[in-house]
This record gives C-alpha cells, sequence and structure tokens, in this order.
C-alpha cells in the first residue's frame, strides 16, 4: 500500500501499487470535486499518473541530494581543513 498526499485539491489518498486501485475515507471522498473522473473505467488511470507524478518528485529530489554530495565531496580542502 502506498500514501501520498496531492495538493489539488489537498488531500491525502490510499493506493495499492500492484492492483491500481485508489481508495478514500469519508473525509478525503467529499473533498474530490465532482466531475474529477470521466468514468470509473478512468480511475485506475488517473491513479497511474498520480503516482507517476509522485515517483517522478522523489527521484528529482534524490538526484539533487545526490548532486549536492557529489559536489561537496568535490570540494579542494585547504591545509587547514586535513
Amino acid at each position: 500500500m502506498m500514501i501520498m498526499g496531492v495538493t489539488e485539491p489537498a488531500m491525502e489518498l490510499d493506493g495499492c501499487l500492484a492492483c491500481n486501485v485508489v481508495w478514500f475515507d469519508a473525509a478525503t471522498y467529499g473533498v474530490v470535486p465532482e466531475g474529477a473522473a470521466e468514468t470509473t473505467n478512468s480511475l485506475p488511470t488517473l491513479a497511474m499518473e498520480i503516482f507517476a507524478e509522485n515517483r517522478l518528485k522523489e527521484q528529482k529530489e534524490r538526484l539533487l541530494r545526490e548532486e549536492a554530495d557529489r559536489k561537496k565531496s568535490r570540494t579542494i580542502k585547504g591545509p587547514r581543513d586535513l
């Protein structure tokens, strides 16, 4: 199971990557704008899209952290730093 937050509108979704199912508690369901999904057949596609966007965001953040770590390790140390 995966839990992720969505900002537009603000809500937290629970979902299963293996079966592409997303479910809502009663409070979250009330926040979903009417007509957000055209049909129930489009829900798995929307869920996959949300999961993919979240995954890309996580990968970007990880790459930025790794690049920052590489830059830190490449700095030339002066005699006082040794």
